[in-house]
């Protein structure tokens, strides 16, 4: 393989990485920091994201998160929303009502499906 063919297949995952949908998996984030004596699991993903949703609705409301950054769970620009996971909201009803913080700490999420 010459080096131009491995950095164009490099470019080329780099591309469709950045294009990449949220599956309706879940994942545990590897970091947590401590902000004025609370602790904060910090979100960099949508799987991330959606594995918080699946902690606050199982009834651990009093947890809390930041993100570290932006959060895209759908390209819109590159696919419509069908067939698409729908997000389900975090504190999914009265009775687990989300009471903890969440600190978007300047960024944003895109692309929600509900």
């Amino acid at each position: 393989m010459t080096k131009l063919t491995k950095i164009l297949a490099m470019l080329l995952l780099a591309a469709s990485c950045s294009f990449a949908n949220w599956l309706g998996g879940t994942s545990e984030p590897e970091n947590t920091k401590k902000i004025d004596g609370k602790v904060f699991y910090q979100i960099t993903t949508p799987e991330e994201l959606a594995w918080f949703a699946v902690q606050v609705n199982s009834g651990k409301t009093t947890i809390n998160a930041q993100l570290a950054n932006d959060i895209v769970l759908w390209n819109t620009e590159v696919t419509s929303t069908s067939g698409t996971t729908r997000w389900k909201a975090i504190g999914d009803t009265s009775t687990r009502a989300f009471d903890g913080v969440f600190d978007g700490n300047g960024h944003k999420i895109s692309g929600l499906y509900v």
